[in-house]
């Protein structure tokens, strides 16, 4: 398929789930509502005139990019792996091994899950 016959098909989409929201008394939040275009050479989609493009977004706890890659999700990760061995680091210096292993077990562990 051609570009704009996917542009159609994802336009006749977006207005069928708004219908379905209206008709189910459901909300669709566009402000928050954002469409992710994925492709593997950089260029300039329009996409859904309503909605705001964006090249990352989150989504169920996993960071996507428009590349598909995992770049932005590890450098989140590490970062938050980082501040959890700098306050587990604290910890063990103040505190004894128990208590260090149990934060270690609530910060660390808990964002490798």
């Amino acid at each position: 398929k051609n570009k704009e016959q996917l542009e159609i098909n994802s336009y006749v989409a977006y207005n069928m789930a708004k219908q379905y929201c209206y008709q189910n008394d459901l909300v669709l939040n566009e402000s928050k509502t954002c469409q992710l275009i994925f492709t593997t050479i950089p260029n300039n989609h329009q996409g859904l005139p309503d909605i705001t493009t964006v090249s990352i977004n989150k989504y169920l706890g996993i960071i996507l990019d428009n590349t598909l890659t995992w770049t932005p999700h590890i450098n989140q990760l590490c970062n938050k792996l980082n501040s959890s061995l700098f306050v587990i680091r604290r910890m063990k210096q103040i505190s004894d091994h128990k208590t260090a292993l149990t934060a270690y077990y609530s910060l660390f562990e808990s964002q490798l899950r």
